[in-house]
């Protein structure tokens, strides 16, 4: 992002509608409300001031605090000091938790007014025996 800019998607991301309305942006953050940001999908300029500030942080690196450097730092530090710095997009990336709605429910059309969503493919729920994981209802 830092050398070129653009567009980053975790590998569990898919993508429903185009993203280039969002280009128009310095930096856009998916950043659900009461939340941290969400790393998954970001959209940026190479010289966004935003990515500058949130590498910067990485010197206070905290190796024991799994998400502190890359959600939990830029959200609290950068974000709440100074949200000019990024366009925020609340629940339209689909990096909120959605795990019920992904793997529990069989009536959930909110999806189609997503852009992207994060599929929680290492999150999803285990089935409890064989007979649940030969009828596992996922959407995706």
């Amino acid at each position: 992002m830092r050398e070129y800019g653009g567009i980053y998607l975790d590998t569990d991301v898919i993508v429903l509608k185009p993203l280039h309305t969002f280009l128009r942006y310095e930096m856009v953050v998916s950043w659900p409300a009461n939340d941290n940001f969400g790393t998954q999908v970001l959209i940026g300029h190479k010289d966004a001031r935003f990515l500058k500030l949130w590498l910067e942080g990485y010197r206070r690196y905290r190796p024991r605090m799994w998400y502190y450097n890359a959600g939990q730092y830029p959200t609290e530090v950068i974000l709440y000091s100074a949200p000019h710095l990024a366009h925020r997009v609340t629940d339209q990336l689909g990096t909120q938790n959605l795990l019920k709605e992904l793997y529990n429910k069989s009536d959930w059309d909110e999806w189609k007014r997503l852009y992207t969503v994060h599929l929680l493919s290492r999150h999803s729920p285990d089935p409890q025996n064989l007979d649940e994981a030969r009828i596992l209802n996922q959407k995706f």
